[in-house]
């Protein structure tokens, strides 16, 4: 076995005073070193500064750093992808990634902030999520959901201006055969899952996965779908294609994230 590659991704999110978010995603990868940082009110996520740094790239071609301006005043949450592609589609693939890091970030947050976020208790936040995202992913739209309180699930942060973490990474080995293997896992305040996926020739000849932690019972399920990447060839599989492969609103947002970035590593993109 020959080791060729490490990619790690952390998002880290902390309320820094009575009405300000901070998150904070960092790449750190064997072709990369950057950064990106968001602040946002804790009450209508709205953006109020936005930067990225670059302090180790392939060649050091894409070092450097600078403010996001456009982004302030767009508000953090799911449906700001295309505001957020107007504003930092232009800064390259790394700088843009990583601030959407920071977004997915703020929205996992809000579990922690639903009083902010204008409601009452914690139940009335769940049935609006209930409601709202009928269809998003495997949770809200299996027949098998059993219902599993949410807050049940979380752990308790009432005395801490931590709300949420997560670590992506992959590593890329090489076997004597020509075979690669890249190991993924995804970890989170939320969820915890591992998938493997074996390439050879430019296309995926075995992929399998696991959950540790998940909020329902429905969610492991999905990782059944990975089989269907099977025979793929790398070259056909984007975040798009992955995520029809793994069961679009049946299938987890959460795999898809993690199989994007080992994909993103065996590309060099991360």
């Amino acid at each position: 076995m020959t080791l060729l590659y490490h990619s790690n991704l952390f998002t880290v999110v902390n309320k820094t005073g009575a009405d300000e978010l901070v998150a904070q995603s960092t790449l750190l990868a064997t072709g990369w070193e950057a950064t990106a940082t968001i602040r946002a009110a804790a009450a209508t996520f709205a953006i109020a500064a936005a930067r990225w740094d670059i302090c180790r790239s392939p060649g050091g071609t894409q070092n450097g750093g600078r403010a996001v301006p456009a982004l302030r005043g767009v508000e953090a949450c799911l449906g700001s992808g295309p505001a957020l592609r107007a504003a930092a589609g232009g800064e390259g693939d790394i700088p843009y990634s990583l601030l959407a890091e920071c977004v997915k970030g703020i929205i996992q947050a809000e579990t922690y902030l639903f009083r902010e976020r204008g409601f009452p208790d914690a139940a009335t936040y769940e049935k609006s999520w209930k409601e709202n995202y009928t269809g998003s992913c495997r949770r809200y739209s299996g027949s098998g959901y059993t219902g599993r309180d949410w807050y049940e699930h979380i752990a308790d942060r009432a005395w801490s201006d931590l709300l949420f973490t997560r670590a992506k990474t992959a590593a890329i080995t090489a076997a004597g055969d020509g075979t690669l293997t890249v190991a993924g896992s995804f970890v989170d305040s939320f969820h915890e899952l591992g998938a493997s996926l074996a390439l050879r020739d430019g296309a995926v000849t075995a992929a399998t996965g696991g959950f540790l932690r998940a909020p329902d019972d429905i969610c492991p399920g999905s990782t059944a779908a990975l089989s269907r990447l099977v025979g793929t060839p790398l070259a056909a599989l984007d975040r798009k294609s992955i995520t029809t492969r793994l069961g679009g609103p049946q299938g987890c947002v959460h795999l898809v994230d993690l199989v994007t970035h080992m994909l993103h590593a065996v590309n060099g993109r991360g």
